[in-house]
Order: C-alpha cells, then structure tokens, then sequence
C-alpha cells in the first residue's frame, strides 16, 4: 500500500515479538518522514527551525501514543502537523514583543525584575493616557527625580501651584493604578 510504512524484515529467521514489530515500525517511520515533516513546517507554515523540530517531536509522541488506531501513519503525521503549526502561530499571535529599549528599564540589581518591569510598562501607559500637564509633573517629580523647586522651575510654575498640581495629579493617577490592578481605592 503506498503511504503505509511497514518495518523492513529482519534478516534473522526468529520470529519477531509484537514489541520488536511496533519498534521497527516507529523507527523506520520517524527515519522516512522526519525531515518532510520537519519541511513542511518549515516551508509551508515558516515557522522557525528550531520551533520546527519541537512540532515534529511533539507529533511523534502523540505518533507513539494513538499507534494502534493510526489506519495511514504518513497522513495523521501530516495533518496532525499541520494542526500542530496552525496552532503554535495561533500562540504566537497573543505574544506582544517587548520594546527595544527594556533592558534600561529594569534593574539589574534587584532580584524580582519581571515584575518591576510589569509595574513600568503600566506606570508608563497610564502616564500616557493622563493629559500632557499631569503627565509631565509626575514624569518630571517621580521617573526623573527633580524636586518640587526643580519642576516648578523647569515647567515656569509657582512653587505653591506646582506642589498643588503634584497632589491633583498624584490622585489622579493613584486611582487610575488602582482601577487597572483591581485594587479598591
């Protein structure tokens, strides 16, 4: 039957055992169809070579496991594969890329990064969701680290105006934070 892998005979004349049988089986299919499979990925779905060869593991395994109802081991291969690409790119389309310049934002010195830079990113869409003003006193006060005499002068304030501008804009965005964490206020 084309398409049907059989084991190649053994030269032995002993009779083979079932187990014997399923091996030669598993390998000389793995042998014949692992670099198609692993093409296929690669060119038909342009998934990447080393996420590739990943897929046409983790095919083989789910190969390995259902062997006794595969009917056509070459076809359930390919569009088991097939299935595997389709959804390891429905996967990769929920990943959001990080900005290029993240590295500065985290501090090598501290052991809990991830979620320093979770608190960051936030800190930084928040403060561009807030008006230009606010955002630029709180920028200025808490990411630069200028005092309440430097914002006021960079920004041609009041020193008075300036720290009552600070505690408006501080509140406003402490219940934004609040709202986007789940926090009460």
């Amino acid at each position: 039957m084309k398409g049907v892998v059989q084991p190649k005979a053994m030269t032995d004349t002993a009779p083979l055992s079932s187990q014997a049988v399923t091996t030669a089986l598993i390998a000389d299919t793995y042998r014949e169809l692992k670099p198609l499979l692993r093409r296929l990925a690669i060119r038909r779905f342009r998934v990447p070579p080393d996420d590739a060869e990943g897929l046409v593991q983790e095919v083989f395994l789910a190969f390995v496991g259902r062997l006794t109802t595969i009917r056509d081991p070459r076809s359930w291969l390919i569009g088991t594969l097939c299935n595997e690409c389709r959804d390891y790119w429905r996967g990769q389309g929920r990943l959001v890329p990080l900005p290029t310049d993240c590295e500065t934002w985290m501090d090598p010195v501290s052991g809990d990064g991830v979620e320093r830079l979770d608190a960051r990113l936030r800190v930084q869409r928040i403060l561009a969701a807030m008006d230009e003003r606010c955002a630029r006193l709180l920028r200025l006060r808490y990411l630069d680290g200028c005092t309440v005499p430097e914002v006021a002068t960079a920004l041609a304030m009041k020193y008075r105006y300036t720290k009552k501008r600070l505690y408006l804009c501080v509140d406003r965005f402490r219940a934004v934070y609040l709202a986007t964490i789940g926090a009460p206020k």
